[in-house]
């Protein structure tokens, strides 16, 4: 079982992009600011298994979103 999750997502060169991790309720649980690179990679740290959802936005307008799993040990 992994303690990473990688999503990858294409971005113009020079654009800001932010990604927000919510969960079932809509509570933003993590937030990456500032990603250079076409993936960011989420540590799974304090999450407890369960279904996440996360929103990439680019240039302040969302460009993807999507969901991730943690399973328990």
């Amino acid at each position: 079982c992994s303690d990473k999750t990688m999503i990858r997502f294409s971005k113009p060169e020079h654009k800001k992009a932010h990604l927000r991790v919510l969960n079932m309720n809509g509570q933003v649980l993590k937030a990456i600011d500032d990603i250079r690179e076409d993936h960011v990679v989420i540590e799974k740290g304090q999450l407890c298994p369960g279904l996440y959802f996360f929103q990439l936005y680019i240039e302040n307008k969302l460009s993807k979103k999507g969901k991730f799993i943690i399973k328990g040990h």
